[in-house]
């Protein structure tokens, strides 16, 4: 067997294949596992870059309102970066009302044709570090992707992925064949599995069951449960399980976003009624706009997921207007977006 070259202090082939699949896999979030020759060396590389949190789940789970959280608990220094793919970011402007400093990346997916964007955003970020940069994804996005391009920039290390995923609606999404591979792919990337929404009506341990099953040897924790949101998400690439995302394409194509002015006042039966009605085919409304009451006008953030839907008072005052995503090519989709643009006539 020939002698190898022992430079950069390399021992044998075996420790260079080991290293270079740590290095692989750190482009998705798994950690240095020992203390092999060279991984002191990448651990402090890395302890120099910006920790960067992937918050991925699919349409409506929870991730804005996780974020708003975690915002409230963290003193530190955080920078929010808020995908969305309609061309009015909603989400964006409900964690600027937390005061934290937010960058919107809208009219896309952050993980397909605003790739570029988002890497000049993070080497930007790396001239003036927070000391943490959460992304919250589109609800259609691949956390895969994402976290390569924050391993692949100069500025960021990945501190790990967190799947948010709506106990309300996981049966729903899970028995739908044009949404479940893509809920699948932000499973299989991520390192903790957060369950939202939950009730103390619902059977926990049956839904962690039932996640855990199509994300084997992650942690699946209920938010409900937690007291430290923080503490436990941050740092989620060094308490989870290490992402093996199996070899799918990601489809953006199979979804599409439309932005409905609210110009007028509308009156609350009308839209009640529509909203009732809410197809298959839309898988998310949000948004703000004014109804019309026997007190008066007043202002309202209506936020819908799935036929799932609310609304609460608006904190502040603004441009009324929704954003509706659904399934491209569905003629339900376009027709439920004429007959709510119909309504602020």
């Amino acid at each position: 067997m020939p002698q190898l070259n022992h430079d950069r202090n390399f021992e044998s082939d075996e420790d260079r294949l080991l290293i270079a699949w740590d290095r692989l896999l750190s482009t998705i979030g798994g950690p240095p596992t020992d203390d092999r020759p060279g991984v002191d060396e990448t651990n402090a590389i890395h302890q120099s870059k910006i920790p960067v949190t992937i918050l991925t789940g699919f349409l409506g789970s929870g991730k804005t309102t996780l974020l708003c959280k975690i915002l409230e608990e963290e003193p530190g220094n955080i920078l929010a970066i808020v995908n969305d793919m309609a061309s009015v970011n909603i989400d964006a402007e409900l964690i600027k009302s937390r005061s934290a400093e937010t960058i919107q990346l809208e009219n896309g997916c952050a993980c397909c044709v605003l790739g570029d964007n988002l890497d000049e955003i993070l080497t930007e970020a790396g001239k003036r570090p927070p000391d943490h940069i959460i992304l919250e994804a589109s609800g259609i996005s691949d956390p895969v992707s994402l976290a390569q391009t924050v391993s692949n920039n100069g500025a960021t290390v990945l501190d790990g992925i967190v799947a948010l995923v709506d106990a309300e609606s996981f049966e729903l999404v899970q028995s739908n064949p044009s949404i479940f591979p893509l809920l699948k792919r932000q499973l299989d990337g991520a390192h903790i599995v957060a369950i939202s929404k939950t009730t103390t009506d619902d059977d926990i341990l049956k839904l962690q069951s039932a996640i855990g099953y199509l994300a084997p040897g992650r942690p699946v924790i209920a938010l409900n449960d937690c007291s430290n949101l923080s503490g436990t998400l941050l740092g989620a690439n060094t308490k989870g399980a290490r992402p093996e995302p199996a070899a799918q394409t990601h489809d953006f194509s199979r979804f599409v976003s439309a932005v409905i002015e609210c110009s007028g006042h509308v009156h609350g039966d009308a839209l009640f009624d529509q909203l009732n009605d809410i197809p298959e085919c839309v898988y998310r409304i949000k948004g703000w706009l004014t109804v019309v009451e026997e007190k008066g006008a007043q202002r309202y953030l209506l936020q819908a997921a799935g036929p799932r839907w609310r609304v609460e008072n608006a904190q502040s005052a603004g441009i009324d207007q929704l954003v509706v995503i659904g399934s491209s090519n569905d003629n339900k989709y376009e027709l439920f977006c004429e007959k709510l643009r119909s309504i602020f006539k």
